[in-house]
């Protein structure tokens, strides 16, 4: 993710079209170990070597992802500065949906560098630190003759915290984004606009004023400066305090040395700041089969669906006999679920499917006329049901039992059996073999 310092590094770089990634001497020297000549396994002539990278798990996984981005607000530094602002205005509609379904915690960081104790009068330590040489950047030209200097940018790195504090407090942290994308368009180096009354102009833009302000600090823009403070004193600012620790890394939390750094889960993320990278990486960082919605949108990810008709996940689920038989489509993957027709119920460990029957809890509306008609069955059968109507009456039309006319009454044989037959199809049980009447005797006749 850092980029060159020199062109043609950078465009050497862009040359770079295939696929490529880095592997251990160790891994790299087993593999040579295995390949005889011509890349074929040794001793096995008519095999070639099969190698496969895998990231998976390479994040570490929580229910609900954090995530760093280690910024700055310099815009003079070339290719670097600007990567940063593309993705910054890029990924902030994704930024504010993980943040709107609260299912993601963001942080932005500012590196900081410090002036030894000794140097705090020099002349680079003046003009590159703020509150007397404990917080600093470097010169945003390589150049303290000209232009800006460090103590601007580290000055507009604070202002971007205090900026996120306050969103944050507000419950819109999504608005970071915007301010930081609106600060990099409007209060650029080359127009001489990057200044305290220019941010003031984005904060204002944004509904500052309605901001509340972090804990101890007035809201709106009096307490974005009692955030920021007064950079010419000798105390220290508790934002640049955290983020000096936080940059450390501790507690498996991995140390912070370079710009662009992005951290998911404590861990660094490796790959290239565009939306769709970084989105994959933090995809990543949830429980398998467990990431939010925003993970499976094919633009945004490119992530596969494999529960199309005709893909693995489609076929797969549609083979099971246990009622999992509807495919869930996940970032990177599927799973088989409990599809219509069916309840999901917890077994030990483990998810079962029960068939639901229509027949009993489905409302006569919700079942059809030809359920419901005197002379209709509803049949449960497996994750569904089916209506039957028009039932014959077998006794009142072909009757085969035994009838007759005797003293001018009609008696017959022939018992409809309808009310046994519909018990049987609510349960299932009824089929073409099912009989819809029977024969027997009328009482005081043998």
């Amino acid at each position: 993710m850092d980029k060159a310092e020199d062109e043609m590094t950078e465009t050497y770089i862009k040359n770079l079209t295939i696929p490529a990634g880095f592997i251990t001497k160790e891994d790299g020297d087993t593999l040579k170990a295995l390949l005889s000549t011509d890349g074929k396994y040794a001793g096995f002539d008519e095999f070639k070597l099969p190698v496969t990278l895998s990231w998976e798990d390479i994040l570490p996984r929580k229910d609900k992802v954090k995530w760093e981005f280690w910024t700055n607000s310099n815009d003079a530094c070339g290719s670097t500065c600007d990567s940063q602002k593309s993705f910054i205005k890029d990924f902030a509609p994704v930024a504010k949906k993980l943040d709107e379904q609260d299912v993601a915690d963001f942080e932005p960081h500012y590196l900081i560098w410090v002036c030894p104790p000794q140097y705090t009068e020099s002349e680079q330590c003046r003009k590159q630190c703020i509150y007397n040489g404990q917080y600093c950047c470097p010169d945003p030209e390589d150049d303290m003759e000209i232009g800006y200097d460090g103590k601007d940018v580290i000055l507009e790195n604070l202002r971007q915290l205090c900026f996120f504090k306050m969103a944050n407090a507000s419950g819109t942290p999504w608005l970071w984004w915007d301010y930081v994308t609106q600060f990099g368009e409007r209060c650029k180096m080359s127009e001489n606009r990057y200044n305290e009354a220019c941010a003031d102009e984005v904060f204002q833009s944004l509904g500052g004023s309605n901001l509340k302000g972090p804990a101890g600090f007035s809201d709106g823009l009096a307490g974005l400066k009692e955030c920021i403070g007064d950079p010419q004193s000798s105390g220290t600012n508790d934002l640049l305090e955290a983020e000096k620790e936080a940059q450390i890394g501790r507690d498996g939390v991995s140390e912070v040395s370079i710009l662009p750094t992005i951290r998911v889960n404590g861990a660094q993320y490796r790959g290239a700041l565009s939306t769709r990278e970084v989105l994959r990486a933090l995809c990543t960082g949830f429980p398998k089969d467990q990431e939010p919605d925003v993970c499976n949108n094919y633009d945004l990810t490119g992530a596969v669906n494999e529960c199309e008709p005709g893909k693995i996940g489609d076929l797969d689920c549609r083979e099971n006999s246990d009622g999992k038989t509807k495919c869930v489509n996940t970032f990177g993957s599927y799973y088989c679920d409990c599809d219509d027709g069916w309840v999901s119920r917890k077994q030990g460990d483990e998810t079962i499917c029960l068939d639901l029957n229509e027949c009993k809890y489905l409302s006569p509306a919700d079942l059809g006329a030809d359920c419901e008609c005197e002379r209709c069955a509803c049949h449960n059968t497996k994750g569904s049901y089916r209506c039957e109507a028009d039932i014959p009456n077998k006794c009142s039309t072909d009757s085969p039992c035994w009838s007759d006319k005797i003293g001018g009454v009609t008696y017959s044989a022939c018992v409809d059996l309808l009310d046994q037959y519909k018990a049987l199809a609510v349960e299932g049980q009824a089929d073409a073999n099912t009989p819809l009447y029977k024969c027997e005797c009328p009482m005081c006749f043998i």
